[in-house]
């Protein structure tokens, strides 16, 4: 691919491949392999493999705005239930990435 060679040869130090490229390198890849690729063009094998995944994965056809959700206590009158008031929160994107927040004690039941 010469427009990456090109860009290489006039590119500031720091400055990252352009998007329009990965996108040429990645339907390269596809064409010829992703590791024949990744040498001939002298690209990190893994960032082309996680590039060409994601290339692959659909698109969402709309994109879920972020939302507030609210979480209640137990209720004063769940007196065994205030006294081992626990909430567990679990979260994951679609990376991987997880969170886990686990709280408990009195100042929970409210």
């Amino acid at each position: 691919m010469q427009q990456l060679q090109d860009w290489r040869a006039g590119r500031k130090l720091g400055e990252r491949i352009p998007a329009s490229l990965w996108a040429a390198a990645v339907g390269a890849a596809r064409e010829q392999g992703l590791h024949r690729m990744a040498t001939r063009l002298h690209l990190d094998y893994a960032g082309l493999k996680r590039r060409a995944e994601c290339a692959d994965a659909p698109t969402p056809r709309a994109a879920v705005a972020p939302r507030f959700v609210e979480l209640f206590a137990p209720s004063a009158s769940m007196a065994s239930a205030a006294e081992r008031a626990e909430c567990v929160v679990e979260m994951g994107n679609a990376r991987g990435a997880k969170m886990r927040v686990e709280l408990n004690g009195q100042g929970l039941a409210g």
